[in-house]
């Protein structure tokens, strides 16, 4: 291979470090979305594949690894003792097992280059100028039951530029090693070994009747493999004849110089190009697939239904809220109603002030107005504001934060949005948006809107108001003038008073102020029970609005941090996918030679 098509490879991938970083950062903090615990496992086996190859290939572009996978007692060891020409593996026939990997490569290949996985290994170098490109693995057993094993096959796998799949008659579909080339099959180049084959030329398979090799490959094409490579060995044949080379042992009719012939001479310089950019590809498909599947919804149409929703649970909920408010004024109420008594009151002139007057001076009305304080008593009503948010027990209005908040995530879950997450962009406790200092405000707030509609009411109310207040103004005033008047002409038409018509005429007077007063509490009501209510809905459309959007500002943030998520993914995803096409454009298909399957077509 050359240096300039090396360079030229290892430019296409040098972004993808950045990109693999990005997904594993997004991966890791988790994603808003909470993707499939199988896909993400999928994802991030891809990408630490995908990671490990190209360190590789920069490692060593021109190098090709190729491992001997395959289970307990099939003679991977013994076939890579044979293309050695010498006992470079552990392999026995008392125990058939491999428990140390033996790495077999080119003396000029140093120790130091290969990956840190590969160096604490069994190492045998060689000086075979057909080999010096290649790297030959001895793997532990796949069906093995050390997990020491399974950790380091887990580790020199995903390193693994080919793999040569050995099986026996009892193991060339053994589902250990079956389920790993599966896994593999578009990433990794295979060839495949049946060994031991002068013991099963006779056999054939009890379910489909067919011999070892032809069965071998029906369930390769199945799997993907339009033209797979497969090997029928006598592997411990060819090792004792390279061992003794003096003795004859004639000829056996296998294909072990057929795959001698290609690990020497078939894996050309090209051949390893094309097997590494194939890998690179199929490992980026299977990342793109992966990929594909955890891409974060946009959610536009379902935000904006969840919000309509949230804003009608906002409303009963705040309202619950305003009712706690209120209750909490109902031990100041008297204070609160001699308040709005005196407000009415200044509204009034002539003899039904007065009379307000001394009903005020008779039940000790000393609250002045909102609108006309001092500083000191301005101070009065904000300590009488802030005792009644201060009564209210902090754990009661912790269970109505958490009331108002499950309800909204409740109906967050039934859209099918991940709760645990949108719990995180919500207030955590009502002291966030329901704290202290925003209540008594509310409640101050509301207290004089309150007044000002009884001070300076507008529509049909204004109307009434002016006509009671006009009648209690002057209807008074009007009567007594013409009792006056009556008594007046008494006096100088009979020349004396009668005590009886004085007593008549004050009765008149006081029944006539006691009848507007009366109709002055129904236009203008003072009595905190009528009060109350009105103060309670004020209150709740108030804590709607500025409130309110505290709530629907979490639901917000979450939509704009999941479509954050969603243009990253996108990006990465779409950058990958140009990686994948610049390869798969400088891919030769045909110098593979069917050693890598498409899984769609089995």
């Amino acid at each position: 291979m050359t240096t300039a098509i090396d360079s030229s490879l290892i430019d296409k991938t040098a972004c993808v470090d950045q990109l693999a970083e990005s997904l594993l950062a997004w991966l890791d903090q988790p994603p808003l979305v909470p993707p499939d615990a199988d896909n993400e496992r999928t994802l991030r086996d891809s990408i630490e594949d995908l990671l490990a190859r190209i360190r590789h290939l920069r490692s060593e572009p021109s190098l090709l690894t190729v491992m001997f996978l395959g289970g307990t007692g099939v003679g991977k060891s013994t076939l890579l003792n044979a293309l050695a020409g010498s006992n470079i593996a552990e392999a026995s026939l008392a125990r058939p097992t491999t428990r140390t990997p033996t790495v077999y490569h080119h003396r000029d290949v140093a120790i130091d280059r290969l990956d840190p996985v590969f160096k604490t290994c069994h190492h045998v170098t060689h000086n075979r100028p057909e080999l010096r490109h290649k790297v030959l693995i001895d793997t532990p057993d796949v069906d093995g039951s050390i997990k020491e094993n399974w950790d380091t096959l887990g580790e020199m796998l995903p390193l693994a530029d080919a793999v040569v799949y050995v099986g026996s008659q009892e193991k060339y579909h053994d589902r250990f090693a079956w389920e790993l080339m599966l896994k593999h099959r578009s990433s990794r180049g295979f060839a495949f070994v049946i060994n031991k084959w002068d013991r099963c030329q006779l056999s054939l398979n009890e379910k489909t009747g067919l011999a070892p090799d032809k069965d071998l490959r029906q369930s390769l094409a199945e799997a993907g493999f339009g033209d797979p490579l497969v090997f029928r060995t006598c592997a411990s044949h060819w090792s004792y004849q390279r061992l003794h080379p003096e003795k004859d042992l004639g000829r056996i009719d296998d294909d072990f110089l057929r795959l001698e012939d290609w690990v020497e001479a078939g894996l050309t310089d090209r051949v390893i190009r094309d097997i590494k950019v194939r890998g690179i590809v199929g490992r980026l498909e299977e990342l793109l697939g992966a990929l594909g599947q955890l891409i974060p919804p946009s959610w536009n149409e379902q935000t904006n239904l969840l919000r309509k929703e949230w804003e009608r649970a906002l409303l009963d909920g705040l309202a619950d809220h305003a009712s706690l408010l209120t209750a909490a004024a109902d031990v100041h109420s008297s204070a609160f109603e001699r308040y709005f008594s005196h407000v009415a009151r200044g509204n009034f002139r002539g003899l039904f002030r007065v009379y307000l007057s001394v009903i005020d001076w008779l039940t000790q009305l000393r609250v002045p107005s909102l609108s006309s304080l001092r500083t000191t008593e301005e101070m009065r009503i904000n300590e009488l504001v802030n005792r009644c948010v201060a009564s209210i027990p902090q754990a009661t209005r912790s269970n109505y934060h958490q009331a108002l908040t499950s309800n909204l995530l409740v109906l967050a879950d039934r859209k099918g949005w991940p709760v645990k997450t949108l719990r995180d962009f919500l207030p955590k406790t009502s002291s966030d948006s329901l704290g202290d200092a925003v209540l008594a405000d509310i409640l101050g707030e509301q207290l004089q809107a309150l007044e000002k509609r009884f001070t300076d009411p507008t529509g049909g109310r204004r109307a009434q108001q002016a006509v009671v207040c006009g009648l209690c103004d002057w209807l008074p005033m009007g009567i007594v003038i013409i009792l006056f008047l009556k008594w007046c002409y008494n006096a100088v038409m009979t020349g004396f008073w009668d005590f009886e018509d004085y007593l008549g005429s004050l009765l008149v007077v006081v029944g006539t102020l006691m009848v507007l007063h009366m109709l002055l509490i129904r236009t203008i009501p003072s009595r905190w029970d009528v009060l109350r209510d009105e103060l309670r809905k004020m209150i709740g459309t108030r804590l709607v609005e500025k409130v309110g959007p505290i709530y629907l500002s979490g639901l917000e943030d979450f939509h704009e941090q999941l479509k954050s998520e969603r243009r990253m993914v996108v990006e990465v995803l779409e950058d990958l996918t140009r990686l994948h096409d610049q390869l798969e454009r400088a891919e030769r298909p045909g110098s593979q030679s069917g050693m890598f399957a498409h899984p769609t077509e089995g």
